[in-house]
């Protein structure tokens, strides 16, 4: 019973907070990297798809998935687009869920300064990755268990920031190879750096990015977490459907000019975004496999605690998709 009246209770302060929001005419969202795997939210932004659903998203840009949930969970944002942090928010008692994974494979690339000419050769050398608990991390570890190294004891992991700065650690020697991801490929490559593996080809199941909300909110404000769904729907549409719009609007984001830069960007992440955004149950079964090594809890951890499809199921019911959804 008690466990129940604090339950009610937070429904009730999220379903104020919620209205607060709506009756401010604002939904804050947050996402957590400056890169292209973010395009869809800032087209479905600049394009005033959320606006077609009655929202008035703002946006905030919060580096790295483990901080971007501490604002979910402190109910600072409404939603959050992100890939890694939701599930060991959620073990901590954040009670985080991931309501799509528009992304669900790793879409990065190992790449080494020239000397290292196999995944083998990093033993007893340094990768980098932009922080623990982030995407890039996992697939540092997980890439190295493939080539059979193990993270910690056999190759260590270095936390960089970000992923420009990851390649600016390369740069300096600091690390031997690190995680990144598109346009960051192709300065690699202008660089002479090697690209070791292309993670996303391994096709490892994971949720390299998804929209993520607290359990407590859905329940409290489903009208207006459906709304944002279809929005960011509609924006995953129009990044595939118009090259030129998308190309433009992650110019904007992410300042870079370079045309060859954003043609780089723009087809790594088409070939992966998916417009039935559905989240996989063994993407999520990888994830804790991963947070077990940090985390014990994620080990009794059953994958259907940490996603929530039905609000997906019920827009594709309506029809919301279309025939061509896919």
């Amino acid at each position: 019973m008690r466990r129940q009246g604090w339950l009610i209770l937070v429904l009730a302060g999220l379903g104020l907070v919620g209205e607060a929001w709506a009756q401010s005419g604002r939904m804050p969202v947050a996402y957590s990297a400056v890169s292209g795997a973010f395009a869809p939210l800032w087209v479905a932004y600049e394009e005033g798809l959320f606006a077609k659903h009655g929202l008035q998203v703002t946006q905030s840009f919060i580096a790295g998935g483990s901080r971007v949930a501490q604002t979910l969970v402190a109910r600072d944002v409404e939603l959050a687009v992100m890939g890694g942090g939701a599930i060991e928010a959620t073990l901590g008692g954040g009670d985080l869920l991931y309501v799509a994974g528009y992304v669900n494979t790793l879409v990065f690339s190992l790449y080494a300064r020239p000397e290292v000419r196999r995944v083998e050769d990093l033993r007893g050398k340094v990768v980098g990755a932009t922080r623990h608990g982030t995407a890039t991390m996992y697939s540092a570890i997980l890439v190295l268990r493939k080539f059979g190294l193990e993270p910690g004891r056999e190759v260590r992991l270095l936390q960089t920031g970000g992923v420009p700065e990851t390649l600016a650690a390369m740069q300096a020697g600091t690390v031997h190879a690190g995680v990144v991801s598109a346009p960051t490929t192709l300065r690699a490559r202008a660089m002479g750096f090697r690209e070791l593996v292309d993670i996303a080809a391994v096709g490892i199941p994971f949720v390299h990015e998804g929209v993520v909300t607290t359990r407590a909110y859905l329940a409290a404000q489903p009208k207006r977490a459906e709304a944002f769904l279809k929005g960011f729907v509609e924006g995953l549409r129009l990044y595939k459907a118009n090259r030129d719009l998308a190309e433009k609007v992650i110019s904007k984001y992410t300042r870079v000019r370079d045309p060859e830069l954003l043609r780089e960007t723009y087809e790594t992440f088409a070939r992966h975004f998916l417009l039935k955004p559905y989240v996989p149950r063994e993407a999520i079964a990888n994830m804790l496999q991963v947070i077990a090594d940090q985390n014990p809890r994620a080990r009794q951890a059953r994958p259907e605690e940490f996603y929530d499809n039905r609000m997906l199921q019920g827009l594709e019911a309506a029809g919301f998709f279309g025939p061509s959804g896919s």
